[in-house]
């Protein structure tokens, strides 16, 4: 995040904001793999399946540019043609790897170390809903997981419902956390800059947004407030 918020200080522009586009990197980090790959090699074809395997871990598979290969590999592979060709040829590996491996009748998160009693359970609770989708639950021992915070809310996803969801917890005084793949908050009313005010209504999270935006954006922006909208809102 550091990372992101420092390229674009650096490449900032007026017209930005009215755009959607995201940086595109590399990622730097590697995977400790059971295998390594060399460089100058970038056919999907010759990456070694070991690459994507985690070093003295069984039936996992990382898929991504932070397989252990060469940057320019990775580069391929984050386009989507060369990223299916490769899911496919992994998939086809995998399978026959597994196939033979028996599934538990009822999951059990593992202990790294010491015992204690079960604190808590993963499972589905959206009965009467979905009755077909019960398939039971997961017992999770006592100090399985750690514990990195303690909050009054915890919302998943940091998208348009999510942000306003996060930040209205947050002025109310709840000790909130937003939870989110992406670098910034809004989804698609943000990052995607696909908005509409509904039913013109301009307060809470829009005008959290709108603000936001006249602030990055020179005053003599097409943005900015004219006279005649500050006189319609006061309105």
């Amino acid at each position: 995040m550091k990372a992101e918020q420092l390229a674009r200080k650096c490449t900032w522009d007026a017209d930005q904001v009215d755009s959607s586009d995201l940086l595109w990197y590399i990622p730097g980090q590697r995977l400790i793999s059971e295998k390594s790959m060399k460089q100058g090699q970038v056919s999907v074809r010759q990456i070694p399946i070991g690459c994507m395997q985690p070093k003295g871990i069984k039936n996992l598979w990382v898929l991504g540019p932070c397989s252990n290969i060469p940057g320019e590999t990775a580069e391929k592979i984050m386009r989507p043609v060369p990223a299916i060709a490769l899911v496919e040829i992994l998939g086809e590996t995998v399978s026959h790897r597994m196939k033979n491996i028996p599934a538990p009748s009822l999951g059990i998160v593992k202990q790294s170390a010491g015992k204690g009693e079960t604190y808590g359970q993963v499972c589905e609770l959206l009965q009467p809903l979905r009755k077909v989708w019960n398939k039971g639950f997961i017992s999770s021992p006592s100090g399985t997981l750690p514990v990195l915070g303690t909050y009054d809310v915890v919302v998943m996803r940091g998208g348009t419902a999510g942000a306003a969801a996060g930040i209205t917890a947050a002025k109310n005084g709840a000790r909130t956390l937003v939870l989110d793949y992406l670098h910034g908050l809004g989804g698609m009313t943000t990052l995607g800059m696909i908005r509409r005010y509904w039913d013109e209504f301009r307060e809470g999270y829009s005008a959290t947004i709108d603000k936001g935006v006249r602030d990055i954006a020179p005053a003599d922006h097409p943005r900015q407030l004219k006279d005649w909208e500050e006189e319609t809102l006061a309105d």
